[in-house]
């Protein structure tokens, strides 16, 4: 926060009352703009605060005496506004604490033209993993930065939005002994008293503030080799690990893994990686899994201390992230969004990407299946009435966070997969390429993007219309498919609507200009009949003579779309399960998992359909249906049901495992692995077989059998920690969470914590489970850590009452212990706890004065209010279909 008062000639920090149209609460207004920062910042990780000042090269676009600009918890020293020689006194006032909104007047008007704006500040390192923050790890006290969304203005006074592309300059001073990172190549170092010494960074290609970043403390760097030269790019690219003291051996893998990667983007885009370097940083800790600021991206410590010798997901997980993020290069950093409505062009992409990059690299991640889970899982988010568009109106501060959410990222990718085959990939390709060459280092909107793809496309009006009916509207379209055969020629009739679950507060109606794509059975195996529907009805001829052997809906899973077969052809497609795509049969199992969200499928139907997926031959077919088993028995079932569902569980989905065996082979695959640790997982969690409990925690007290730091992990695979883990909770409740505890005071390793904090969701007494809530307030968890073991207690249903509880007695505790980032979101934890209209009024009534000025916040409670009133809708409508 800001300082109530600071005795400053020409500089107000009280909080001053303005006329609400007058306050900027979105975007700033473009008066007067940046041209370039430089910066000095004064830095010793070990302080509690740090000192800096800024210099803003201006653009005044019109002449004005008050304009708007960001700090957030700083305190303002000497201000300064010139034009020339000509000095313009002038003063700062905060509007508006929670968005860091200073208002700037003069005290006559700044003509149109260049200006310097320069301050002093000092300001706290923040603790909770916003803008300049500390961290500390081993003893060892470090700071680094996180700026997206809103953070920079935490770190310096400064223009906080994305449309504003400029050179930055940096300057930073720390102990001699410290090592010091910037998004730039260091170019001098100097002296300074004190045995301090200053690092000059060279001068950054444009970015906006988000993209800054940098690090000051006892980091510890790794050479990797330079990536070298390549036909879109002269110059070789220095790269390097950066890690807490001791721990940057733990990157060699992700580090050996970045060349081809980068290369790869280089060559899907056809432009070089356009940056002076590319550091990689393992952060202590971390409110998101990875961020990509420009020549330094920052990322969990875990997802950089992937390996071969890690877990199976653990390794396809950091992976797909470092696609992710290095794929930013381009698309966020050389070609940004001007405002965050247009969110879904960073990530969006980069999410897309994975899709295109991955499987070329890395065939057996099967990044083309998790493209799909991720599509088909944004799917419930996007069928509330709160759910936001991809391209969604942001109009206040307290919505831009709740942008980085399902509906953008794995939506966002979806649709771009769906347009892709649409326009086809060489077109979708070819534009993109443009697009990026255009757009080099500047800003470029949604209409800029679609723009680009039109111009490859024979029917540019039409496609322009397609994608804004999927960017500018929220929801899922419904399409009723009829496979009609009657005829002299096989025919599809296709009925589309919107995606409405039991419970939901919006109505049906809605049209999409849907890439419609089925596959026919009898036609050649890779074919697929394609047509864009743009009405609410239509009638498709089949390009076949006879009878189709089956229809698949949605070929290759890549429409955004759910379909309801006639019950016809939905038997048959259930026949024809095996013949299907791994893909096709995920999107069959969402169809029967939404016609039973809906009501349009009975339950004792769905757990006829059910066992089917137990078949399948990756772990997210196998497990497709386990979320809705999950929900009927904790919700739905009675006693008698429950123990149904769980001989079911054990009976079908404990049959494939207890033939798989529970140990990792020497021949496994990588799809094998990952199959048998998903099933061990689910089945620790529901049905429960005697068997694998007691296998499972035997290892577990292995794990746990050491007065050392670190797990006893000889013997036992990277893949079966977590669930080991599990099993010695399960079974020993307090005695087993005491030596977590125990561990987690001593033991440092992001995997192992990760693993135990995980382990938390089996307690079920009284006296673990309030172990457990008191762990998550204990210095000793990290701040990302506190809400991994909440989400875990939310698995019992026997736990909410007392969860919600905790959560209300110990709101404030919990606001200040999580992620800055996170406060706003604090009502989901919440509404995992309820399940009836009672406590969504409950939700509403404790979270609503507390969440209204918070990023995210406002939006964050209304959706968690309504997917608790259809969980309690759904739950009575279920139960009469049994």
């Amino acid at each position: 926060m800001f300082l109530n008062r600071v005795a400053v000639l020409w500089l107000m920090l009280a909080t001053t009352a303005f006329a609400e149209d007058a306050i900027p609460r979105g975007q700033l207004p473009k008066d007067v703009v940046p041209a370039a920062y430089d910066v000095s910042l004064r830095m010793d990780p070990r302080a509690s605060s740090f000192s800096g000042s800024v210099d803003i090269a201006i653009d005044v676009k019109t002449s004005t005496k008050v304009f708007w600009m960001h700090a957030r918890d700083s305190q303002l020293g000497a201000l300064s506004f010139k034009q020339g020689e000509r000095a313009i006194d002038a003063k700062a006032t905060r509007v508006l604490d929670e968005a860091g909104l200073v208002r700037i007047d003069l005290a006559e008007p700044a003509a149109v033209g260049q200006a310097r704006l320069s301050m002093a500040y000092t300001a706290p390192y923040n603790q909770r993993l916003e803008g300049a923050y500390q961290v500390k790890r081993d003893g060892e006290s470090y700071v680094m930065t996180q700026m997206e969304p809103l953070g920079a203005r935490n770190a310096f006074p400064c223009f906080d939005e994305p449309a504003f592309k400029t050179p930055w300059t940096i300057r930073i001073a720390a102990p001699k002994s410290d090592t010091v990172i910037a998004n730039t190549s260091e170019v001098s170092t100097k002296n300074l008293a004190d045995n301090w010494m200053e690092h000059q960074f060279a001068t950054t290609k444009p970015l906006p503030t988000y993209l800054i970043a940098f690090a000051v403390g006892p980091w510890e760097i790794r050479k990797a080799t330079a990536i070298a030269p390549s036909p879109r790019r002269p110059n070789a690219i220095p790269l390097r690990g950066i890690a807490a003291k001791g721990q940057s051996a733990r990157m060699d893998y992700m580090l050996g893994e970045t060349a081809k990667q980068v290369l790869a983007l280089e060559r899907y885009f056809d432009y070089g990686y356009p940056y002076d370097k590319l550091d990689l940083l393992a952060a202590p800790d971390f409110a998101y899994g990875a961020m990509e600021n420009a020549g330094l991206i920052t990322y969990r410590e875990a997802l950089m201390f992937a390996s071969p010798n890690e877990s199976t997901t653990l390794r396809r997980r950091a992976l797909g992230t470092h696609v992710h993020e290095l794929a930013h290069q381009w698309f966020g950093n050389l070609v940004t969004m001007p405002w965050w409505d247009d969110l879904w062009l960073n990530e969006a992409f980069a999410s897309w990407i994975q899709g295109r990059i991955l499987p070329e690299l890395y065939p057996t991640l099967r990044a083309d299946i998790s493209r799909v889970e991720g599509g088909l899982w944004a799917m419930d988010s996007d069928s509330l009435a709160s759910a936001r568009r991809i391209h969604q109106p942001i109009d206040d501060y307290t919505d831009i966070g709740a942008a980085f959410d399902g509906i953008t990222y794995q939506k966002g990718a979806a649709v771009l997969t769906m347009f892709e085959h649409y326009l086809t990939p060489e077109k979708f390709q070819k534009a993109l390429r443009g697009h990026m060459r255009r757009f080099a280092f500047g800003n470029a909107t949604s209409a800029d993007l679609i723009h680009s793809f039109a111009a490859e496309s024979t029917e540019p009006d039409r496609l322009k219309q397609a994608f804004a009916s999927f960017t500018d509207q929220a929801n899922v379209p419904l399409l009723k498919v009829t496979v009609q055969c009657s005829g002299k020629q096989p025919s599809i009739k296709v009925v589309q609507s919107r995606y409405r679950p039991i419970g939901a507060s919006f109505t049906a109606d809605a049209l999409w200009q849907v890439p419609f794509c089925a596959r026919l059975g009898g036609m050649d195996r890779r074919s697929r009949f394609c047509k864009l529907i743009d009405s609410a009805e239509a009638t498709l001829p089949a390009p076949m003579t006879k009878c189709p052997s089956f229809v698949h809906p949605n070929a290759d899973s890549a429409g955004y779309y759910r379909f309801q077969l006639d019950p016809k052809s939905e038997q048959t497609l259930f026949d024809n399960f095996r013949e299907l795509p791994l893909s096709e049969q995920m999107a069959l199992a969402d169809s029967i998992n939404a016609a039973l969200n809906a009501g349009t499928s009975k339950t004792r139907d769905y757990l006829t359909r059910a066992p089917v997926f137990a078949t399948g031959e990756l772990a997210n077919v196998v497990s497709a249906p386990l979320g809705s088993l999950v929900f009927l028995k904790h919700h739905v079932a009675d006693p008698d049901q429950q123990a149904a569902i769980d001989r079911m569980l054990v009976k079908y989905w404990g049959d494939r495992l207890e033939r798989m065996g529970f140990v990792h082979q020497a021949q496994d695959t990588d799809d094998t692995r990952v199959l048998r640790s998903t099933l061990v997982d689910a089945l620790l969690r529901d049905g429960r077989p005697a068997k694998l409990v007691d296998a499972m925690a035997r290892q577990g007290k292995q794990l746990l059998n050491t007065k050392k730091p670190g797990l006893v992990t000889t013997d036992i695979h990277p893949d079966f920690v977590a669930a080991s883990l599990y099993a010695v909770v399960l079974k020993n409740q307090a005695s087993a969470i005491a030596q977590i505890n125990t561990q987690l005071s001593r033991n440092e390793d992001p995997i192992q914590r990760g693993a135990m904090l995980r382990a938390l969701g089996a307690v079920n007494t009284d006296e673990a489970l309030q172990m457990a809530l008191d762990l998550t307030l204990d210095p000793v968890l990290k701040s990302s850590e506190t809400g991994t073991v909440l989400y875990g207690l939310l698995e019992n249903p026997a736990l909410h009452d007392k969860v919600w509880a905790f959560l209300k007695t110990q709101h404030d505790a919990i606001s200040n212990k999580i992620p800055a980032v996170w406060r706003g979101k604090i009502s989901t934890f919440a509404s995992g706890t309820q399940c009836s209209e009672a406590g969504a009024q409950a939700i509403e009534a404790f979270y609503g004065e507390k969440v209204k000025d918070l990023e995210s916040g406002p939006r964050a409670l209304a959706q968690a209010v309504e997917q608790v009133r259809q969980c309690a809708a759904k739950r009575e409508a279920l139960a009469k279909t049994w």
